[in-house]
């Protein structure tokens, strides 16, 4: 490593990378390496070692964002090897010397990548075959907790590398990002896929995005792009099933405080998981909500009543497809050109205009006053009898 540090035709930004923290890596088990010697070379019956991996334990950390870096550093690596002849050179010349053991530097790179799960098999052998009244079995038990604890934060800053780079790529795909910044600490991709999605006429075929707190949907474009039609925070979200018919199925129903459509899958299968995974994140977003809602109240109403605005006070209904009926849903007159089909923007029922002479205002919904059928509209009513709404 130090050799490539010295030469200028290694661009050193990328060394950095593909080596990390191999040096502090390096520093620390060479004190545990001469420690465990110390023990070996003055070795008896009542001899311990586990109060050596203890010691150890507040270091072990930086094995976890080694193991976070470790694909960025293979890749790395694996572009430098191919474009800069020099390094290529000196890279398969250290190969051949006889204490790398003829392995290419691959190979001893990924090395700290399995360390924290051979200490870990190599604790729970040691303390298998150690009686528990010997006086190490007490700190090899307190060391193999520590490791397993370790590498639990490993496999989780791998994870949340691995879920950082992939927001990275999908926000690198959208054609235009409106304003939305995809990569935040506390979000991370769900699934992907592409939904039949209804519109007012006719199912689309339209992409779509579930990461934990938020849903994106929009078209492929002929470059591969990804084009936003809309996306929508999970917390103000419903999800509903939806029985199958002749022209839908495998379908479910979201619901926003704006809009609200159904969603075609491919299979039951595919139904089934995006509707859990959905249903699982849109429950958690709220509760989280709650929560802190609660917390809010104890702080003050200000904040109370701003977590309060995120909460829809209504969601807007699917809208019935307009193929699907030719009479008014509420009266059976036939629709014609003379008497056109209208959407009751509460129950999303088709109706005609005899029907719906009533506008009212809706909650979260743009200003201005809404076309409603008669039955929704006494409904209204009655929830304010003043009348001051119609």
């Amino acid at each position: 490593m130090e050799p490539l540090k010295e030469q200028a035709e290694f661009p050193q930004d990328k060394i950095v990378v593909i080596f990390s923290c191999i040096k502090e890596i390096s520093q620390l088990n060479t004190i545990f390496l001469a420690g465990m010697e110390e023990r070996m070379t003055n070795w008896g019956p009542q001899q311990k070692i586990g109060d050596l991996f203890l010691k150890m334990a507040p270091f072990l950390k930086l094995y976890g964002a080694y193991t976070a870096n470790y694909e960025t550093s293979s890749d790395t690596f694996d572009d430098l090897f191919a474009k800069n002849a020099a390094f290529t050179t000196f890279v398969t010349e250290c190969t051949r010397q006889p204490r790398c053991k003829k392995l290419p530097l691959p190979s001893h790179l990924i090395l700290p990548v399995q360390r924290i799960p051979r200490y870990k098999l190599l604790l729970e052998d040691l303390l298998k075959h150690t009686p528990q009244t010997h006086p190490d079995y007490p700190p090899l038990r307190d060391s193999l907790v520590t490791i397993q604890q370790v590498a639990q934060q490993v496999n989780a800053a791998v994870r949340e590398q691995e879920n950082r780079k992939r927001l990275v790529h999908i926000q690198q795909r959208f054609a235009a990002m409106a304003g939305l910044n995809l990569v935040q600490p506390h979000r991370y991709f769900v699934r992907e896929g592409s939904l039949l999605k209804s519109c007012r006429q006719v199912l689309k075929k339209r992409y779509f995005y579930l990461f934990n707190d938020l849903l994106i949907y929009g078209v492929i474009t002929a470059t591969s792009a990804f084009s936003i039609r809309k996306h929508h925070e999970l917390v103000t979200l419903e999800v509903a099933d939806m029985a199958d018919t002749e022209a839908v199925q495998h379908a479910f129903t979201v619901k926003t405080p704006k809009k609200a459509f159904a969603v075609s899958c491919v299979s039951v299968e595919d139904k089934r998981a995006w509707f859990d995974d959905m249903s699982k994140n849109i429950r958690e977003q709220q509760d989280r909500k709650h929560s802190f809602g609660a917390f809010a109240e104890t702080v003050g109403t200000s904040l109370s009543s701003a977590l309060d605005e995120q909460q829809p006070a209504f969601c807007a209904p699917v809208w019935q497809n307009d193929h699907d009926a030719k009479k008014c849903t509420k009266c059976g007159l036939c629709f014609s050109v003379v008497n056109r089909r209208h959407h009751c923007r509460m129950c999303g029922f088709l109706v005609c205009a005899e029907c719906s002479k009533q506008r009212v205002l809706l909650p979260d919904f743009d200003s201005g006053k809404h076309r409603v059928c008669d039955e929704c509209a006494e409904k209204v009513l009655a929830a304010e009898p003043s009348g001051t709404n119609v």
